[in-house]
């Protein structure tokens, strides 16, 4: 049996802004990038089936389900939303520690699976119907990925003003 990632939120934090709201949360664990939707042929039934892969969706669930607890119960946002994510991945202990040093210190960045689209696609997912209605309202979005002894994903997703609207 494969050893399970525990995740869990570290630091958390919902701010009602005269702008909109503000999410914060930290979620702990090697970052997950959103995986293709399988296909199969069910023979039985003569058709094709599509599916999205366990860990994709183990991992949509548990980040879903702790913006769900920070967001509390608030109405889901309207409108144009950023969404800023980093994603902390572990160094690899093979490397020598003249190299881990590099990587603890920003000068050598993940350049490995996943991609920070996919890694974001999934987080964007994750937080659709929770916290917005529709991924289609993320007008602005940043992504990096880092090393770090401690892999993370930190999420910031802030409500944008819209063009026109009264201060």
């Amino acid at each position: 049996m494969k050893h399970r990632q525990q995740r869990h939120v570290e630091a958390e934090a919902v701010q009602q802004t005269e702008t909109g709201a503000t999410l914060a949360f930290t979620v702990l664990g090697p970052p997950v990038g959103k995986a293709r939707a399988r296909i199969v042929y069910r023979e039985a039934m003569g058709i094709y089936k599509g599916y999205t892969p366990d860990k994709t969706r183990a991992v949509e669930g548990e980040i879903g389900y702790m913006a769900q607890g920070l967001w509390d119960g608030k109405p889901l946002l309207e409108g144009p939303v950023a969404l800023m994510v980093k994603f902390y991945f572990p160094i690899p202990r093979s490397w020598s520690q003249k190299r881990q040093a590099l990587a603890l210190n920003g000068e050598l960045l993940p350049i490995v699976k996943p991609d920070v689209d996919n890694c974001v696609k999934l987080v964007k997912d994750a937080l659709s119907m929770i916290v917005w209605r529709n991924d289609a309202q993320v007008v602005l979005v940043t992504g990096a990925k880092f090393y770090s002894d401690r892999p993370r994903t930190e999420i910031v997703v802030k409500v944008l003003e819209r063009p026109g609207s009264q201060p």
